[in-house]
């Protein structure tokens, strides 16, 4: 049983599928087939009750049968064709130029305020979508905050990953709210590889709102290790009402305690901190072209060193032996039918 259960495993390392819904209608072919053969079945057994004479007269010639189990073979293939059946090709360490980048996105509610368009947190996303876009070699890593933290996505070259992640991050993310900069931070330097010599950055994104005490810590932390911090403050000095959402679906205003409406307003004083202490820049909350071009130029400004990536090279595609297959037998049967008219 473990020789079975290795040689499946090591298959699958190889081979794989990149369409695996088709096999349905394997299984959809398998149940036919076991019908014919229930059918056959039972019409032996009926012909048996009859009598010889009768059985000659309604019984399956073997040739049909034959016909019968060619066109299955050949329908099979042409399932398996479209299974798009693959050899994966071999995994080779390549070595790419870049810097290491953790971004710590603020998900808190005050981060739905409209007071920029389309939301505070929108806006964000568009901001982080572009600096994606213009990259190039570097690792990205990103860690989503409000009362809690969460290391979304550990660091990583797949940016088109990194821009599934931040579509998914809301507020509803993250049950404990609240703006705790300081355990964002701190999961944003973990996320860092240990031992490694690599250039480190940490990109703040907040509006500074209902912040938490304790972030003074990571600051210090961000120092000892040379990791400078650039913050990027989201939203205006006007600010304006928090919208509240259930299930990701507007259904009012947030009130406090009290009963009033909440309207939150930017706040840059920590943001600008943070960036001081920690040699970083603040950025600000300007156009979207000029906080990215920021961005990239504090990037740059860094020597990018080599990061070992895996990549698989040289994929290999069947379908077209299935396809060979299913056209040959169905060459045959038709060849079986020719013959006999």
């Amino acid at each position: 049983m473990s020789c079975i259960i290795s040689v499946i495993y090591s298959f699958s390392a190889i081979y794989s599928i990149n369409y695996p819904l088709y096999l349905l209608f394997l299984i959809g072919l398998v149940g036919l087939v076991i019908l014919f053969i229930i059918e056959r079945q039972w019409y032996s057994l009926t012909f048996e009750k009859l009598g010889k004479a009768f059985k000659k007269i309604i019984v399956l010639k073997p040739r049909s049968i034959f016909l019968f189990i060619l066109i299955s073979f050949a329908i099979s293939g042409i399932i398996l064709a479209l299974t798009d059946p693959v050899k994966r090709g071999k995994e080779q360490k390549i070595d790419i130029k870049g810097v290491d980048m953790m971004i710590c996105l603020d998900i808190s509610n005050s981060m739905m305020t409209e007071d920029v368009a389309p939301n505070r947190l929108d806006n964000a996303k568009k901001i982080l979508n572009t600096v994606l876009d213009n990259l190039d070699g570097d690792r990205i890593g990103i860690v989503t905050f409000a009362g809690n933290a969460l290391n979304i996505l550990p660091l990583s070259t797949d940016y088109i990953t990194a821009k599934e992640a931040l579509e998914q991050s809301t507020p509803s993310s993250i049950s404990n709210q609240g703006t705790n900069i300081g355990l964002a931070v701190e999961k944003a330097i973990k996320g860092f590889p240990k031992n490694e010599i690599a250039n480190k950055m940490i990109l703040l994104i907040t509006d500074g709102e209902d912040h938490q005490d304790g972030y003074e810590d990571a600051i210090k932390l961000a120092k000892e290790q040379k990791i400078p911090i650039h913050t990027i403050t989201i939203g205006t000095t006007a600010g304006g009402v928090v919208p509240y959402y259930q299930n990701d679906q507007k259904i009012g205003d947030l009130t406090d305690p009290s009963g009033k409406t909440v309207v939150s307003k930017v706040n840059t004083s920590i943001a600008k901190q943070i960036a001081s202490e920690t040699k970083g820049t603040y950025i600000g909350s300007t156009s979207t072209a000029g906080i990215v071009n920021s961005i990239i130029k504090e990037t740059n400004k860094l020597i990018k060193t080599g990061n070992k990536v895996s990549v698989l090279i040289g994929f290999e595609h069947y379908f077209i032996y299935f396809v060979v297959v299913a056209l040959i037998l169905l060459l045959v049967e038709w060849l079986f039918y020719y013959l006999k008219n």
